[in-house]
């Protein structure tokens, strides 16, 4: 299904990327996946770093979609198109661009989230996921498109450990099976429409081990 609503949209984004002389690298995965832990590896040895979404955050915003009328729904993309603005100029204010640039998640995160929930929603919202699609493509808001996204795969069993341990509060369904396999879905997807663009590594392992994996796939796509 996922491939199917999101054909036309992997067609319109491949080969858009941002015009740098060094790579712009998205990091995506799971929550408790080790985005943020290797994104704050990388900055401590130089590397330019663009925070995650919820970082921008000043303001509770509504829960992905869940329970929501379409034009809520709409509401809620565009809230975080706007935080995707904010990203593009904390991009453009970074001085030293000598290294490659980390994305802690991408544009491709908010619309993978989005596909993750679709059979938790209470109203119809293929149709949402499918303007939010042309809303990107439309042009109206700078998009931090990445030269290259870097997938880190955890097993929900893994995540779930992660989860324990952090103690956090995430919404109930970042940890549902559905929606694991839905997230994942979609990237899987994005891989066949543009295999050169994705690489998957696994993120089971230590961190140091996650890290070598990054480093790694910089070696081969610098």
């Amino acid at each position: 299904m996922i491939n199917d609503l999101c054909t036309s949209f992997f067609a319109g984004v491949k080969g858009r990327q941002m015009e740098t002389e060094v790579p712009l690298i998205a990091l995506e995965g799971q929550s408790y996946a080790g985005k943020s832990t290797a994104l704050a590896a990388l900055q401590r040895e130089g590397y330019g770093a663009i925070r995650e979404y919820s970082e921008y955050k000043t303001e509770p915003s509504p829960d992905h979609f869940v329970h929501q009328r379409i034009d809520e729904a709409r509401h809620d993309f565009l809230f975080f198109l706007h935080i995707e603005r904010q990203r593009y100029q904390a991009y453009l204010n970074i001085q030293n661009k000598e290294q490659a640039v980390f994305l802690d998640r991408s544009i491709f995160s908010l619309l993978a989230y989005r596909c993750a929930i679709l059979h938790l929603s209470t109203v119809p919202l293929t149709e949402t996921i499918a303007w939010a699609m042309d809303t990107i493509l439309g042009g109206a808001f700078p998009i931090l498109y990445p030269h290259h996204v870097i997938y880190i795969h955890t097993s929900l069993s893994v995540l779930k450990q992660r989860h324990k341990l952090a103690g956090d509060h995430l919404p109930f369904y970042f940890m549902d099976e559905l929606f694991y396999t839905a997230f994942l879905s979609f990237f899987s997807a994005l891989q066949r429409s543009d295999p050169t663009r994705i690489t998957v590594i696994d993120g089971g392992q230590a961190k140091q081990e996650t890290l070598r994996q990054v480093y790694e796939v910089l070696r081969h796509i610098s």
